[in-house]
């Protein structure tokens, strides 16, 4: 639920977080790019062109809301230069800006396929129902990085809707998701939650799939005490939820948030599986760790 802003962090260390707007999403994935978005995905890859150095192709996909479709979807050569194709059956990624808070719900699915999960549906169930439908996609699972209402506020319900299992975070949020009905009342939200109740807790060297996909689970507490990270090593990319942010860290001055735990499970598990992780984020735009490891102003 939000990232600690450096600018103010001298005299807020665990800080209220500040919003960052969605821009695009960076993975190590690839996607299928359409004639129809070749104009558009010049700007993209003017943008994409400056962060250098990327060992995998990256796909940026950005949701346009009024019509429920990606609007910008591409594969980066690695030096940036030009578009190219990629086969299908690769990892895609999209995301569903939900709730107040703007969190990054994120769909991952097989182009192939076009079966996938839904990371962390913090509520707008309506929104991701209809995302998953004008795409075609089959939502196999919800996976969940941790108890905060923004991110799992909407669990319950897109499990009703879509008859699929909860699976994560760790058992150490269960006290968090059992509250999520109060969390509603605590920020001043007025759209129904219920509390969660998964499937299937995580724990410490777990892995969770869809089709050919297969993500190693990290337990990476800090933010939350049962916060989860969803890695896969074939595609080199982490879905990190709030433990990172571009240039900053997830907030903990919520109930069980420790700031040392959190920098332990940066420094000691995310950064060590390589500089050329790219990563998606609960909040604002994804990147790699490398970048975050040489300049984010927590970590140094």
């Amino acid at each position: 639920m939000g990232a600690l802003d450096p600018a103010t962090a001298a005299e807020q260390p665990v800080g209220l977080g500040r919003a960052m707007d969605i821009q695009s999403v960076i993975v190590g994935a690839g996607a299928i790019l359409t004639d129809t978005m070749r104009a558009v995905m010049n700007v993209m890859k003017n943008r994409l062109g400056r962060i250098s150095g990327f060992p995998w192709a990256a796909m940026a996909a950005h949701f346009f809301q009024r019509d429920h479709r990606w609007t910008q979807s591409a594969v980066l050569s690695t030096s940036g230069q030009h578009l190219e194709r990629k086969a299908m059956g690769q990892l895609n990624a999209g995301i569903v800006p939900v709730t107040p808070f703007q969190q990054n719900c994120t769909i991952l699915f097989d182009m192939d396929d076009k079966q996938g999960v839904v990371v962390d549906p913090g509520g707008d169930v309506d929104k991701i129902l209809a995302v998953l439908k004008d795409n075609a996609i089959t939502a196999k699972a919800i996976w969940v990085t941790h108890g905060h209402i923004d991110h799992a506020g909407g669990a319950m319900d897109l499990k009703d809707a879509l008859s699929i299992d909860i699976i994560g975070p760790h058992e150490a949020d269960r006290p968090l998701l059992a509250n999520l009905e109060n969390q509603a009342k605590r920020f001043g939200l007025t759209d129904p939650v219920r509390n969660c109740i998964p499937d299937r807790f995580l724990s410490e060297g777990d892995t969770v799939s869809f089709g050919e996909h297969s993500f190693e689970v990290l337990h990476c507490p800090g933010h939350a005490p049962g916060h989860v990270v969803y890695y896969n090593r074939a595609a080199k990319f982490a879905h990190v939820g709030d433990v990172l942010f571009r240039g900053s860290i997830g907030r903990t001055d919520l109930p069980g948030g420790d700031h040392a735990a959190l920098i332990t499970s940066i420094k000691d598990k995310l950064l060590p599986l390589g500089d050329d992780i790219g990563f998606i984020c609960g909040h604002g735009p994804g990147g790699r760790f490398g970048e975050e490891r040489r300049t984010n102003p927590f970590l140094a």
